[in-house]
């Protein structure tokens, strides 16, 4: 092709072509992105201590949640680390009490959704002495090369776990949240994932670098 056809070919009307077919992508994206959705998401029902040497377990201890709101926010939620119900129990005592869920119940979610309903409406809290025990943490990392979560180890490599005896018989151990193994550094702190009915202490640990071995 030569010089002057290529210049040909690159006129005003092509350009003008390309940009419009360009920014109609670009507004079909963004409309897409604000359409409005509804979805229904498991969250976890958190209940806040009682009293000192109590904890207390939900049943159920996920509950439906159905929020409205543009699908790109709702994309960007993940419902086991953004969401929670979080209820109080002012009881001191051992026993069983219900406790009902309202929209008001639910923490964490964007300013851009509105919670629609959260079924079913009431849980039972189960109200018993804590225990303490000691578990192991693991790293939970995904990614292409797993090989690389080997060189490193979490600090401490045990935690204090807390709850009622009959959660912590099903707890062997508490998994950091997932992280992709090409961000994992020397000095990146992780949040414990406790299982409904459980707290860690401390909440979270620090990544290190396995010292290699000496031969």
């Amino acid at each position: 092709m030569t010089r002057r056809r290529f210049r040909i070919f690159f006129t005003a009307p092509f350009l003008d072509g390309t940009i419009s077919v360009l920014l109609a992508i670009l507004l079909w994206f963004y409309v897409g992105g604000q359409r409005v959705v509804e979805r229904t998401l498991f969250v976890r029902v958190e209940v806040g201590v009682p009293a000192e040497g109590l904890a207390a377990t939900a049943t159920p201890s996920l509950v439906a949640v159905t929020i409205r709101g543009p699908v790109q926010e709702l994309e960007k939620i993940d419902p086991e680390r953004d969401l929670h119900c979080r209820i109080s129990v002012a009881s001191e005592r051992v026993g069983a009490v219900t406790r009902p869920l309202s929209t008001q119940s639910l923490e964490g979610e964007p300013d851009a959704v509105e919670v629609l309903r959260i079924e079913p409406s009431e849980v039972r809290i189960e109200i018993a002495h804590e225990r303490r025990v000691e578990r192991p943490v693991r790293l939970d990392f995904e990614g292409d090369n797993p090989a690389l979560g080997d060189r490193y180890r979490l600090v401490p490599e045990s935690v204090a776990v807390l709850g009622t005896s009959e959660v912590l018989s099903n707890v062997r151990s508490i998994a950091t949240e997932r992280v992709a193994v090409e961000r994992l550094e020397a000095g990146l702190r992780l949040v414990l994932v406790a299982p409904p009915g459980v707290r860690c202490d401390p909440s979270e640990v620090v990544v290190e670098e396995k010292t290699p071995e000496r031969r």
